[in-house]
């Protein structure tokens, strides 16, 4: 992907890497209290969007198809040289024709029955949802549904592997709403969770107890030792692409596992490769609320606002889950997972260290 990238001028959506750098702190229309600003400034220094000749970015204008084959393309660094491609409404002349041409051959984006790509046309989330999956080959899908979001969508898959993967989780009232129109302040955000992993973090639920993808975790087993936990990209692993996840390290064997962490309005699940999903919590979150967590059996809210010692700190509002064989873990809002005990209330696992 597109680390250093060089690129043309043009004045609409191509600037040099200068005229760039003067934008970010000039944009009237993005200042540093936008949501959005971060990852918006991110992509205009990689080169990967730009602002207008009037100095305004227009955060709340809709994207086009052939916009968003642009930022995919730079992205990637595919070849952008203008060029006749095989869509009867994108010739040379074209500003978008090779990110178009070079994004529909490695199959990210494509066009329509009547031989034509439609580059004026809008993106909806839906489409977008379709754009990313297929470009940074997304392979797992979310267990959550959202509500508005049928099995029949051409979209439906794909809006699931942005909810696993960070980059999208939809509304608080449990919708994604693929119809509604991606604007470049949306299509920013959501590529640039997709590329970098800083920005995952920020695509989380207000009440959050998924680990923090910004920290590393250290935890004390008692039958493994001292594990750290790291999110990056783990790569391909059992021949599928696992992308961005939690890397396992034991530090006295440096053996090493990975797994998914997804958060949603819905619950938070954790997905290991060649394994069955596991249901950590679901939300919201009540006394005596149980739920099957996996084919392992089930989990119950036995307790919260629960005061728990780990080597790290004392935590005062830490969450129970007991499960049905009296395996007990704790779980603290915006830290994550802290401690398990087993049924004999021996320590299993707990966090020594955070940084």
């Amino acid at each position: 992907m597109k680390k250093g990238i060089s690129f043309l001028a043009s004045l609409l959506l191509v600037f040099s890497i200068s005229s760039f750098k003067a934008e970010a702190a000039d944009f009237g229309d993005v200042p540093s209290s936008h949501g959005f600003h971060e990852e918006i400034m991110y992509l205009i220094e990689e080169g990967i969007i730009s602002g207008y000749p009037d100095g305004t970015f227009k955060p709340d204008r809709t994207v086009t198809r052939g916009e968003a084959a642009i930022m995919i393309g730079r992205a990637f660094d595919l070849d952008g040289t203008q060029r006749n491609t095989k869509f009867k409404d994108v010739d040379a002349t074209s500003k978008a024709s090779g990110y178009i041409d070079a994004s529909v051959k490695k199959g990210f984006i494509s066009g329509y029955p009547d031989n034509t790509f439609r580059p004026g046309a809008t993106i909806s989330r839906g489409d977008m949802a379709i754009i990313l999956s297929k470009a940074f080959d997304l392979n797992v899908t979310s267990v959550f549904d959202f509500y508005d979001v049928g099995h029949n969508m051409a979209a439906y898959e794909h809006v699931g592997k942005l909810s696993v993967y960070s980059i999208s989780i939809g509304y608080a009232d449990g919708s994604y709403r693929p119809a509604l129109k991606t604007t470049r302040a949306q299509f920013s955000a959501f590529l640039a969770r997709a590329l970098e992993p800083k920005f995952k973090q920020k695509a989380t639920i207000e009440d959050s107890y998924a680990l923090n993808k910004t920290k590393q975790y250290t935890y004390d087993t008692s039958d493994s030792g001292e594990l750290l936990y790291t999110f990056k990209d783990v790569g391909v692993q059992f021949g599928q692409n696992i992308g961005f996840a939690w890397e396992v390290e034991s530090i006295d064997t440096n053996e090493k596992y990975s797994f998914i962490q997804e958060e949603a309005h819905n619950g938070l699940v954790s997905y290991y490769p060649m394994s069955e999903a596991e249901l950590e919590l679901l939300y919201t979150l009540k006394l005596n609320n149980s739920w099957v967590a996996s084919n392992e059996g089930k989990r119950k809210i036995t307790a919260l606002n629960k005061k728990v010692d780990t080597p790290y700190q004392t935590f005062d509002h830490a969450v129970e889950i007991t499960d049905d064989t009296g395996f007990t873990s704790y779980y603290v809002k915006h830290i994550g997972f802290v401690k398990s005990v087993d049924k004999n209330g021996k320590t299993v696992s707990e966090l020594i260290n955070i940084k």
